[in-house]
């Protein structure tokens, strides 16, 4: 879908730039288009993932979760050893926005030296699969909460 992928595009350059916080968005596709149902910002992805499970309103259908942050990356080739890319000499800061929707996954990674970003479906790891179980747990918190208040025939 081209308005989420604009979405990432814009939120991984947003982290480059200006180094911010984490930040994670809840979308609803609507006729319109693509609408914010929650945003926050924090320091840490993983309680920003735990605060959007708790605090997505039942009402809105999620369609996507949205999750930027910025850090260290490092070319695997330049690091045999596994030093931690905060520590490598040749590191390279990066932004990433990753996204989980009912249609799968997308990323899009930024690179400080504008060199090789890219747009990704491949994007794995703790952090993919804790998007991939928020986005299955607000599902089920949205299909509970219409089955609750659908009125009876």
């Amino acid at each position: 879908m081209k308005e989420l992928l604009e979405t990432l595009k814009r939120e991984a350059t947003r982290q480059l730039e200006a180094d911010r916080k984490a930040k994670c968005l809840v979308l609803q596709l609507t006729e319109t288009g693509l609408k914010t149902i929650i945003e926050l910002e924090g320091l840490d992805a993983y309680e920003l993932i735990k605060t959007i499970k708790r605090d997505t309103p039942t009402d809105k259908t999620p369609f996507a979760i949205v999750l930027s942050c910025s850090g260290w990356a490092v070319n695997i080739e330049d690091n045999p050893e596994d030093t931690p890319p905060s520590e490598h000499p040749k590191r390279l800061r990066v932004s990433v926005a990753t996204s989980q929707s009912t249609l799968g996954r997308l990323s899009h990674v930024k690179f400080s030296d504008n060199k090789d970003s890219q747009t990704t479906d491949e994007a794995q790891g703790e952090l993919t699969r804790a998007l991939d179980q928020a986005l299955k747990h607000l599902t089920r918190k949205h299909k509970t909460h219409i089955a609750r208040t659908r009125p009876e025939a």
